[in-house]
């Protein structure tokens, strides 16, 4: 594994983990964010390079992983019930 690739891949482990370094934290997983992370470029993890292949594969895997669909439901769920809560005050 090139060295370049190893920078990528370890900025794909620092935004999993939640630390990361120069992107913001809490910055959804993308192609954009890990390369950013990486200190490359926005744009430069291309599904066109087969050199990428295992890293956007990594890449889709960590986002699968941390967007969990039930936790975002009840954050809607949580916020529609505050505002029927706060119309009822009134």
């Amino acid at each position: 594994m090139t060295s370049a690739l190893t920078d990528y891949f370890e900025a794909l482990e620092r935004l999993k983990t939640g630390v990361p370094r120069v992107v913001p934290q809490g910055t959804r997983i993308t192609n954009d964010a890990v390369s950013l992370e990486a200190g490359r470029g926005k744009g430069t993890i291309k599904k066109s390079r087969p050199v990428f292949a295992d890293l956007i594969k990594a890449i889709e895997e960590a986002t699968v992983v941390r967007s969990d669909p039930q936790d975002v439901l009840t954050g809607r769920r949580m916020s529609a019930k505050e505002a029927v809560e706060k119309y009822r005050a009134l």
